[in-house]
């Protein structure tokens, strides 16, 4: 090393030596001022027994005494009061860093937005720009006491629907009984033979009743679910701007800055359905209906849902597992080629029918091939449509998506040309796989967001899948485009547009996310593009920016890096993949190349 380099090294090691020096200064005086908060605390009202409820307009703490007097008072009755459990608390802020548990938060790393600490100065964020925690918490204070003032506003309007809501829909469901009673009286005038008449138009009344009052508690369900979201927010934000504490602060106000976004709530019109009685007699004989009259029930209005609470797509769960890479897999190209039909043309559909023949297609091309292993053509279908993936259902069929048409298609073994086996417009379909018990997954997009949804053999909706919660926080998917089901009911969901693979129990719980190995330099960009599963449920995983196969084990979740032996072509931005009974391995690539591979593995 140069002396000139010497003396850079030395003036940059003085300058970090010294920005350390004073932040851990600062850090030692900021914890010894801290103060712990008792756990419990007398009533606000009476000043005696301990709290236990929280009226959310008053922003007050009260015993159960207290609630009851409050709930008795005029002023009051309409207050809501929750149980502090279900208000909830914001977690005690970690002064530890996450990366190096045994060192504290120092300083904030200005390039990355994050706080660190020393360690993290000298080996992830070398060279970055560092600031004064102090300095950061005193501009996001001001920022978050302006979202704290947003959702009391937000509050307010929401409060404000509830009550407009609440007194259109008793007044509403009292019109049903005026009309049920005014067919009733009507009826009297007419002659006996006509009765028959009154019971079919009764009948439909109630079941309409019943209808709206259903729809009625769902609106009010909804309205309710998302008042107390925004009050758990605001007393979490409370909670945290009282603490003082200025990295708890700094980590809140990210929390809180991401559902900002969607908050307030757009106000919309409540509309309930309101019947009108028509009597009819003019002219005998008539059918009983055209003497008795007719209901006329507003049905052609679409069922109004409102969006949940969202955190943005920006902070999408950054939990991984941490997994070395090892050599654990071999394996060798048997075959290499290309489909005439398809070439020049990325490969990214592969549906294997038996150890000779499989499926395969290009995305967002109209033709789909069956060819052998050795790259030998058997049948090309010509489609009408743009494919997004096909797979093969449990009788044999071949099943495709189609984004551009918005469907589904099947192509029956006995039959000629497609059918259609299910619309799913408005959501744009991707992926399809189905799984050991012959049911369908889904991979669909609508807008931003996307969800996977599970189907029974004929088609039928049994379960949908849009978001997966990380220690008590929810998170969205955003553009699912793969998906296989394990042996054990894993589900394993590729997200393209975070890049990562979610993965769900069989009970659609989160289990955990895998976003790429690590090696020795750290974790390993990656750029996941297809998987399939094998009958052990391990996962293979194309990383289109590597040129990398991985295996992931389906028992202890590590990952090994499959190793190929080139023979001719070597795998050039793999795309689609596929595995057949444990024996062979089809990649589809993105020059237009189909390599099929034997599927082995060698112990070291």
């Amino acid at each position: 090393m140069s002396c000139e380099e010497n003396q850079k090294s030395s003036s940059k090691s003085q300058v970090k030596g010294g920005i350390l020096k004073n932040s851990r200064k600062g850090q030692e005086e900021e914890n010894t001022a801290q103060v712990p908060v008792p756990a419990h605390k007398a009533c606000e009202l009476c000043e005696g027994a301990s709290y236990e409820w929280k009226c959310i307009e008053c922003n007050q703490f009260v015993c159960t005494n207290c609630k009851r007097i409050h709930k008795r008072q005029t002023a009051t009755r309409k207050h809501q009061i929750v149980d502090i459990t279900d208000v909830g608390s914001d977690p005690e802020a970690s002064s530890s860093c996450d990366t190096h548990k045994s060192e504290l938060y120092t300083l904030y790393c200005k390039d990355c937005t994050v706080l660190v600490c020393t360690r993290c100065i000298t080996t992830t964020h070398e060279s970055h720009s560092f600031c004064e925690i102090e300095k950061v918490a005193g501009k996001t204070k001001k920022r978050l006491e302006e979202y704290v003032e947003s959702l009391r506003e937000s509050l307010r309007k929401s409060n404000e629907v509830a009550d407009s809501f609440h007194r259109d829909k008793r007044k509403a469901l009292k019109t049903y009984d005026s009309v049920i009673k005014s067919v009733n009286e009507n009826i009297k005038k007419i002659i006996e033979d006509l009765e028959k008449g009154r019971e079919g138009l009764t009948q439909t009344i109630e079941n309409a009743k019943s209808e709206a009052s259903q729809e009625v508690k769902q609106c009010e369900k909804e309205y309710e679910d998302r008042k107390n979201k925004i009050c758990r927010l605001i007393n979490a934000s409370e909670l945290a701007l009282q603490s003082n504490d200025n990295i708890r602060i700094v980590q809140h106000q990210s929390s809180v800055e991401d559902l900002i976004g969607v908050l307030p709530p757009e106000v919309e019109d409540i509309e309930i359905n309101v019947p009108k009685f028509v009597p009819v007699y003019d002219t005998f004989p008539l059918k009983p209906e055209d003497i008795i009259g007719k209901v006329h029930i507003d049905a052609s209005r679409e069922k109004k849902r409102h969006p949940p609470l969202r955190k943005k797509d920006s902070i999408l769960s950054r939990i991984s597992l941490d997994t070395d890479v090892g050599p654990l897999m071999t394996t060798s190209i048997r075959h290499s080629f290309r489909v005439q039909s398809l070439s020049d043309r990325s490969v990214g559909c592969i549906a294997v029918v038996s150890d000779n023949e499989a499926w395969v297609a290009c995305p967002y091309d109209q033709n789909v091939c069956l060819v052998r292993r050795n790259g030998s053509l058997t049948k090309e279908v010509p489609t009408d449509f743009n494919i997004s993936d096909i797979a093969i259902t449990k009788s044999g069929d071949l099943l495709l998506s189609s984004a551009e048409s918005r469907s589904l298609k099947l192509l029956c073994k006995d039959e000629i040309g497609f059918r259609d086996f299910m619309d799913t417009f408005p959501s744009e379909p991707h992926g399809v796989s189905v799984a050991g018990n012959g049911e369908i997954l889904v991979c669909l997009t609508d807008g931003d967001f996307g969800h996977v949804t599970r189907l029974s053999e004929t088609g039928k909706i049994k379960q949908e899948y849009d978001t997966y919660v990380v220690k008590e926080q929810c998170y969205l998917l955003r553009k699912p485009v793969r998906c296989v089901e394990t042996s054990n009911g894993d589900m394993w969901i590729l997200d393209e547009a975070a890049k990562k693979i979610v993965v769900l129990n069989s009970e659609g719980n989160f289990k955990f996310l895998w976003d790429g190995p690590n090696n020795e330099n750290g974790k390993i960009r990656i750029e996941p593009s297809g998987l399939d599963c094998d009958d052990n449920g391990n996962i293979l995983v194309t990383d289109y920016d590597n040129d990398k196969i991985y295996l992931i084990n389906a028992d202890t979740s590590e990952t090994e890096t499959l190793q190929i032996e080139v023979k001719k072509e070597p795998i050039r931005d793999p795309y689609g993949i596929a595995i057949h009974a444990d024996k062979f391995v089809w990649v589809g690539c993105d020059d237009g190349v189909v390599h099929v591979m034997r599927y082995q593995r060698q112990m070291p």
